[in-house]
């Protein structure tokens, strides 16, 4: 979906990305979904940004519900599937929607 100047995508949390993951930046519940759907290896910053490793251009703020998801995961260890939609300015679609035709 394109919006003016920005692009947004729908990533999905799904149970298989908490299940198969751990606390770390390289493999909690965010990364995973993130490198799925956007291909590309990617971090997560405590719930709140992301950033595709080796590129500088590559700094996206999460939305808020992401963050709240991730406080929640911190304290109990635990997290429902979720999805949300991931704003990226449209300057980068086309390098950054890797997975997306």
């Amino acid at each position: 979906m394109v919006h003016g100047e920005m692009s947004t995508m729908r990533i999905q949390v799904t149970e298989e990305d908490i299940h198969s993951s751990d606390f770390t930046t390289f493999k909690n519940p965010v990364t995973r979904a993130l490198q799925r759907e956007m291909g590309g290896q990617w971090l997560v910053f405590g719930g709140q940004a992301a950033a595709e490793v080796g590129s500088a251009e590559h700094l996206i703020l999460l939305p808020a519900e992401v963050y709240e998801q991730w406080i929640g995961y911190e304290a109990t260890g635990t997290m429902q599937p979720f999805d949300f939609e991931l704003p990226i300015p449209a300057r980068n679609r086309e390098t950054v929607f890797k997975s997306t035709p």
